[in-house]
């Protein structure tokens, strides 16, 4: 037994080696490869792409027809415009969908919208009055019974807000996207 705690004792002190050896010298650095070719300049961003949440028409103002024939939806405050028609003249783009939902099924369109009596459309309001808000974007509608049109998940409207210098490079004027889908993809939107 001694003999193997002596075997064992002299393997480990043997089998143990003090120091490392040194690193040796770093050798020299190669020379400088020629620089590479500048790519292309990507597509501007959609950071200042508004886009709207769904919503239901709610009609402002209505004919005084039984049932009423036409009605208004006013939108006076949009986040990020503080002049709609300075905004427009200046270049900036300005898209409403509608979603038409049929239960199996549902589609957007770009406004305007006619099937049969209904009639959906947009357009720009301005006023000189101080009483009233300079411009808005206007939802308007015209149907054998605007109030069908109106509270709704089957009549659903959503904005999208293009500044100009985007709606330039995506050539927005003459490829005016149909449906929202369309949008989001030209733009580079999230669904």
């Amino acid at each position: 037994m001694a003999l193997y705690a002596f075997f064992g004792l002299s393997i480990t002190l043997v089998s143990c080696s003090g120091e490392d050896g040194k690193d040796g010298a770093n050798g020299e650095m190669g020379a400088q490869g020629d620089a590479g070719k500048d790519g292309q300049d990507g597509q501007d961003g959609n950071a200042n792409v508004i886009v709207s949440d769904w919503t239901q028409i709610v009609w402002d103002n209505v004919n005084n027809n039984v049932p009423p024939t036409f009605g208004q939806m006013l939108i006076e405050e949009i986040p990020g415009i503080t002049d709609i028609q300075a905004f427009l003249e200046t270049g900036g783009v300005i898209l409403v969908y509608l979603k038409l939902d049929f239960g199996l099924g549902s589609i957007t369109v770009l406004l305007p919208y006619q099937d049969g009596s209904d009639n959906i459309y947009t357009y720009i309001a301005t006023s000189e009055n101080p009483n009233f808000h300079t411009a808005a974007l206007v939802i308007a509608g015209e149907s054998d019974d605007v109030s069908q049109l109106e509270n709704s998940d089957t009549y659903l409207i959503r904005y999208v807000i293009v500044p100009a210098n985007i709606a330039q490079a995506t050539d927005l004027v003459n490829h005016m996207p149909e449906s929202f889908g369309e949008a989001t993809t030209l733009l580079g939107l999230e669904q």
